[in-house]
C-alpha cells in the first residue's frame, strides 16, 4: 500500500523506536484511520529487522487509562474452566462445535 502524506508520522514513530526507551507509547486515532496499516508499513518496509524484534499485542476491546491498567491487561492470565482447557487442548486435532466433537 502506498502511503500519502504519512512521512511525518512514519519518521516520528521511527524516531521513538530508535531512541532510548523511557515511556510506553500508544498509537491511537479514529476507527479506520490507518493506524494498523501505518505500523505494518513501518514493520515490513522501514524497520531494520536485524536490530529489532517485533511483538504485536492486540489491545482492541480493552480499556486502558493509565500505566497500571496497561500492565494489568498485558500480564493478566485468563482462568479457564476445565471444559475450556480440554476444548483448547483438542483444538486442531478435532473440529469442536457447540454440539460436541465431530
Amino acid at each position: 500500500m502506498k502511503f500519502f502524506n504519512r512521512e511525518k508520522e512514519i519518521n516520528e514513530i521511527l524516531s521513538v523506536i530508535e531512541s532510548e526507551p523511557q515511556l510506553i507509547y500508544f498509537i491511537y486515532g479514529p476507527i479506520n484511520s490507518g493506524k494498523t496499516a501505518l505500523i505494518n508499513e513501518i514493520i515490513k518496509n522501514r524497520l531494520d529487522k536485524s536490530r529489532y524484534e517485533v511483538i504485536y499485542i492486540n489491545l482492541r476491546g480493552r480499556f486502558i487509562e493509565d500505566y497500571k491498567s496497561f500492565i494489568k491487561v498485558l500480564f493478566s492470565v485468563k482462568k479457564e474452566s476445565f471444559r475450556e482447557k480440554i476444548k483448547n487442548f483438542f483444538k486442531g486435532l478435532f473440529f469442536f462445535s457447540s454440539k460436541g466433537f465431530k
